[in-house]
């Protein structure tokens, strides 16, 4: 990234500041928002490179969906598993950025359960972005829609993780907050409650405000969920849970469910790019934030093509392979169902599952698991009750 924040600036030219600051707040390119940070205007340059920036953004997101979507020869398993999987990864990224530990396995159970009739912990979380995969669109209008949210994903999770942390006001907290990063207090949250949902309902409009493009408007809206920190606890899982679902608007899904994956791998800059825009000597300007939370989700894409192409090569490599095997059909048939849940799973198949899949007998099934042309290549897990069945793929 090229552009130069202002907080370097007062450091890299502090005799030319204060001119620097006013040429780039009037230059015609720049966009002034009507609200104020440190009592200055929090203003963004819309410059060539952040267009850029967008643009390359929306090319990985067409290359992921004809990688995926536009490949007909890959089995509807692989867009389900990466679908699952990066769900899955996304919630269990964004709680690791609070210091919360959940595991893949817990997150898998809590996707097949619905309409749960106890407690379970990040349940109102998974069922929320369990809707997103499922259509269902997030939109804002109002602080209060804000609150129906955290109240469907976290409410249940902050009442038995600790009573105190309830929002205590009309809608959001009473009293103040210290905002950390690495242990450092960096920013005290908006107070009072007044002006809380006074510039909460100015960030909603921001982010509906379709004279911007919504990637702009999405980075714009998380920096200022952020700064004002409406709540005791769980801001940061809020705020990355709508980036994500507004994401839903204008990139695959596939494409949105990498944002918190993305921000766990790049933590340090996600961080780095608050401080920046927090401290007064920044001026308001968003632009560094813009940059920073729109280079983290490219990161995000690039890593989602690498692994959508390393799986793709796989699939068609060990396929070829399995084809060439001098076996019988039902064999290559059941060691084909096995590739893809070996590549496309997280747990293998049970004897069940392969019933269900080949239409066959489980006697059947068993007599071909344990036969000598094949067995070899078998890896059977015997943690639980019912055995699950997957490939040894170096055996392949």
């Amino acid at each position: 990234m090229k552009y130069t924040s202002l907080y370097k600036k007062f450091f890299m030219d502090p005799a030319h500041f204060e001119e620097d600051y006013q040429s780039l707040l009037h230059d015609p390119s720049t966009v002034i928002f009507n609200i104020n940070i440190h009592n200055y205007p929090v203003f963004l340059s819309v410059n060539p490179e952040l267009l850029k920036l967008i643009e390359e953004i929306y090319e990985y997101n067409n290359k992921i969906i004809m990688k995926t979507r536009g490949n007909r020869e890959l089995p509807l398993i692989s867009i389900d598993w990466l679908t699952n999987f990066s769900l899955i990864e996304e919630i269990k990224m964004t709680n690791e950025m609070e210091s919360i530990s959940s595991t893949r396995k817990q997150l898998k159970e809590l996707m097949e359960t619905k309409n749960p009739t106890t407690y379970l912990r990040f349940y109102g979380m998974v069922n929320k972005f369990r809707k997103l995969l499922s259509g269902q669109e997030i939109m804002l209008h109002d602080s209060m829609d804000i609150r129906k949210l955290y109240d469907e994903i976290l409410i249940q999770d902050i009442q038995k993780e600790d009573p105190k942390d309830l929002p205590d006001g009309i809608i959001f907290r009473k009293n103040q907050v210290e905002v950390d990063s690495f242990g450092k207090t960096i920013h005290d949250g908006s107070m009072p409650e007044e002006r809380i949902i006074e510039i909460m309902n100015q960030s909603i409009q921001i982010l509906n405000d379709e004279k911007l493009p919504l990637l702009i408007r999405v980075a714009i809206f998380h920096y200022l969920f952020g700064y004002i920190h409406p709540f005791y606890e769980g801001n940061g899982r809020m705020l990355r849970f709508i980036s994500s679902a507004y994401l839903c608007k204008t990139l695959d899904i596939l494409c949105a469910l990498q944002l918190s994956i993305s921000c766990k791998q790049n933590q340090k800059k996600y961080y780095e790019a608050f401080k920046i825009t927090n401290d007064i000597r920044n001026r308001a300007d968003i632009t560094t934030f813009v940059f920073y939370f729109l280079e983290i989700i490219k990161d995000g894409l690039i890593h989602l093509l690498e692994t959508v192409e390393n799986k793709t090569e796989q699939f068609f490599f060990f396929k070829d392979k399995i084809s060439n095997k001098k076996i019988n059909n039902k064999e290559k048939e059941l060691l084909f169902v096995l590739l893809q849940a070996t590549l496309f799973d997280f747990e293998g198949l049970t004897i069940k599952d392969l019933e269900n899949i080949l239409d066959y007998s489980s006697v059947t099934i068993r007599s071909y698991l344990n036969s000598k042309s094949i067995s070899s290549m078998i890896d059977i897990d015997t943690k639980d009750k019912s055995y699950r069945y997957s490939l040894l793929l170096d055996k392949i």
